[in-house]
């Protein structure tokens, strides 16, 4: 965590959101064979795509969280 931190203290915004852009929204599947993409897959796997309900209102909650404060939003949770 302490070298990450390192890592971005220079970042500057668009660093910030090339890296924020990347990841995919709560609820979208990610794509692509790379090990953000296999981790990302990983942490989405307890979103039930099957349920229409949820995911229309997880497209709703990205889209106005986005609105708002114009990145993706993000959460770890466990």
């Amino acid at each position: 965590l302490q070298a990450a931190r390192k890592a971005m203290a220079n970042w500057g915004e668009d660093e910030l959101n090339a890296a924020l852009s990347a990841h995919p929204r709560i609820g979208e599947k990610p794509t692509g064979g790379q090990a953000h993409a296999a981790l990302s897959r990983q942490e989405q796997s307890a979103v039930d795509s099957e349920n229409e309900r949820l995911a229309q209102a997880l497209r709703e909650g990205n889209a106005r969280y986005e609105a708002r404060f114009g990145r993706v939003f993000l959460i770890r949770a466990k």
